[in-house]
């Protein structure tokens, strides 16, 4: 084997190891959130992407007395893609009760991500943060996270990555939603 050969495989493994480290280790970095559990989440209002009437928007204030989950996420974030069959089964096995999912996008444009939903209902809201303003209020510096706000929209918790289903329930309950 030539010098060059050996150089290319040892370049190739190393951006192997850092594709990984990126999809494993990155979304573990992001759940520095600016609020300590038990304060108030500052209040926010976002345009409606898909789930509302073209031009809505959504407060957080309007939630108030509803368990909240927010997820932060976009398109192109391969953990976020993992995630979202958990949180859309979240979003339906807890439908009818004091809980609201909120998908947050982060940084793309409504047609991109109508089009990432084409033919498909994610069951809750999806929410565009356009210019990161609400991720940026609340300390989010990584996809996928998880915000679980309680009914008087106080900081529950946050997951940064992908979740087990069951610590997705466990975190929703410890917040108040049955």
């Amino acid at each position: 084997m030539s010098e060059s050969t050996l150089s290319m495989r040892q370049i190739g493994v190393v951006l192997l190891l850092s594709a990984l480290a990126g999809w494993f280790l990155l979304p573990a970095l992001g759940a520095k959130l600016h609020n300590s559990i038990g304060e108030p989440v500052a209040d926010f209002s976002l345009p409606v992407v898909i789930g509302g009437d073209k031009g809505s928007r959504q407060s957080l204030s309007a939630l108030r007395g509803k368990v909240v989950l927010l997820d932060f996420w976009a398109t192109w974030c391969g953990p976020c893609r993992e995630s979202l069959p958990l949180i859309e089964r979240l979003a339906r096995e807890h439908k009818k009760q004091n809980f609201v999912v909120l998908g947050i996008n982060q940084g793309e444009n409504a047609e991109l991500v109508q089009q990432f939903y084409a033919g498909h209902d994610p069951g809750y809201a999806i929410l565009s943060d356009g210019d990161g303003s609400v991720s940026g209020q609340l300390g989010v510096n990584g996809l996928p996270t998880l915000v679980v706000i309680d009914a008087a929209g106080k900081l529950r918790g946050t997951i940064a990555g992908v979740a087990p289903y069951a610590r997705l329930e466990r975190l929703v309950a410890e917040a108040g939603a049955p």
